[in-house]
């Protein structure tokens, strides 16, 4: 469990949940969550992994979207044996499947066009590890390297910090946390 907890996007740590508080929401949602999951939430109640979120448990402290109201108002579409536990930017939901009141260790994504991805993750770690990019802190995150071309003459124009404008032949994108950065060679 230390290597998700390594993975979590740093503004999303908060405190965990209690044992008592997993009880309250399983109770609440008629289920038995999986021991990996439960032990996640004794560490960090709710988490951000790149792109997606995960609901948190509710607690005594106010959140407006715990996992508990957020399966009260779930997509009419969404399958009855399905529990979201988070979703991503996009609306797509991360979902353990309900059998026999326990919950899955398999994880399995759901998109309201699309429907349940054909392939689940066989836990929550493995699913992060397929669809979540590993952060680098402070690191540079190189993208790719590529050459620009122009029928105007000039490749790439760019105006620097000290007023003077340079042509560019070939470019290199680089990504430091959530901006981008144009790094390229001078030609002429």
């Amino acid at each position: 469990m230390s290597k998700l907890i390594k993975r979590l996007h740093p503004d999303s740590r908060v405190p965990g949940a209690s044992a008592v508080d997993l009880k309250k929401a399983e109770r609440a949602l008629g289920v038995l969550f999986p021991d990996e999951y439960k032990d996640l939430f004794l560490q960090t109640n709710g988490a951000q992994f790149g792109e997606w979120s995960l609901h948190p448990v509710p607690t005594r402290q106010e959140v407006l979207q715990d996992i508990v109201r957020h399966n009260e108002k779930r997509p009419a579409s969404l399958p009855d044996d399905l529990i979201c536990i988070g979703e991503n930017l996009t609306g797509d939901k991360l979902c353990y499947r309900i059998r026999k009141r326990f919950l899955q260790e398999l994880v399995f994504r759901w998109n309201e066009k699309t429907g349940i991805a054909k392939y689940p993750s066989s836990s929550l770690k493995e699913f992060i590890d397929w669809h979540v990019p590993k952060r680098k802190t402070n690191q540079a995150y190189r993208l790719g390297r590529f050459t620009v071309e122009s029928n105007e003459g000039s490749l790439l124009r760019t105006r620097g910090r000290h007023g003077f404008t340079a042509d560019f032949v070939e470019c290199e994108v680089r990504q430091l946390d959530r901006s981008h950065h144009l790094h390229g060679r001078r030609v002429g």
